[in-house]
C-alpha cells in the first residue's frame, strides 16, 4: 500500500478485523509492517478483536518510534 492512501489500508484492516480471530496472525505480522499507516491500522484492528492473547502485542507498540502507532 502506498503510505498516502489511508482509505485503502483502513478498510483492509477492518475486513480482516471481520474475519475475527481467524486473521489475527496477519494482523500481528502488520504490526511490524515499515509503513506507520499499517502498523497504526493494525493496532486499531488487533484492539476491536478483544483477544487477550494480543495484549503484549499492543503494549510494544506503545514504544512504536511513530506517534500515530502509538495512540
Amino acid at each position: 500500500f502506498p503510505s498516502h492512501d489511508m482509505v485503502k489500508i483502513d478498510e483492509v484492516m477492518e475486513a480482516f478485523m471481520k474475519m475475527g480471530k481467524s486473521a489475527k496472525d496477519l494482523l500481528l505480522d502488520a504490526l511490524n509492517d515499515k509503513d506507520k499507516y499499517i502498523r497504526a491500522c493494525a493496532t486499531r484492528a488487533i484492539g476491536k478483536l478483544k483477544d487477550k492473547g494480543t495484549i503484549d502485542n499492543l503494549i510494544k507498540c506503545l514504544k512504536d518510534e511513530d506517534e500515530y502507532v502509538r495512540n
